[in-house]
């Protein structure tokens, strides 16, 4: 997604420069959180994204609309993104993520071969999962699809510890933690500790 820039080396995606706008319009990005400017609309992010694609004008107004009537968001299209609930918020990042996707049915399999770029899928599916079943048997149905999603981890890690062999004590190494943002932050907050430090003493 050329967020971070190498300082050496090079990638490829698809035979090209990962910043190339072919490849771009490949890659559908769908971030575990929401980070929208405030001030703006699901249509200005959509709009922007689509410039970014190349994805024209008419593709635009009709995969939008059809996109946020699937979303439950055409009636606050205009809204403001601060004014979205959590949900509202997961279900517009769908909608960016997908505004790209043009494809006809027969093209399905060989789009099979793509990359699909999936982070934090499950704070994203969710609160709309949760909103679903709530819908379809009432308030219970929240305690409902919390206990499946714990019954399902419990069976996925039970299978994993009967399943997958452990790997061998010599291959054992500490723990490293990495932190959630970039390297680069990481090591400007480091440098910046380190100076508060020095000034103390």
């Amino acid at each position: 997604m050329d967020f971070i820039r190498p300082s050496s080396g090079a990638i490829e995606l698809f035979s090209a420069p990962p910043d190339a706008p072919l490849v771009r319009r490949r890659i559908g990005y769908l971030p575990e959180v929401a980070n929208f400017p405030a001030n703006l609309t699901v249509l200005d992010l959509l709009r922007f994204t689509a410039a970014t694609c190349g994805i024209t004008r008419a593709v635009l107004q009709e995969r939008g609309q059809e996109l946020l009537a699937l979303l439950d968001l055409w009636e606050a299209r205009k809204r403001p993104l601060r004014t979205y609930s959590k949900g509202m918020q997961q279900r517009a990042n769908f909608a960016i993520a997908l505004i790209n996707d043009q494809l006809n049915p027969n093209e399905m399999v060989h789009a099979a071969g793509a990359l699909v770029v999936l982070y934090g899928i499950g704070s994203s599916i969710g609160p709309y999962s949760a909103g679903w079943i709530m819908s379809w048997i009432g308030p219970k149905g929240l305690f409902l699809f919390i206990a499946t999603v714990l019954a399902l981890f419990a069976i996925i890690s039970i299978s994993r510890i009967i399943l997958i062999p452990m790997i061998p004590q010599k291959y054992h190494e500490s723990y490293h933690p990495y932190p959630r943002t970039t390297f680069a932050a990481f090591k400007l907050v480091r440098k910046r500790r380190s100076r508060k430090k020095e000034a103390k003493v």
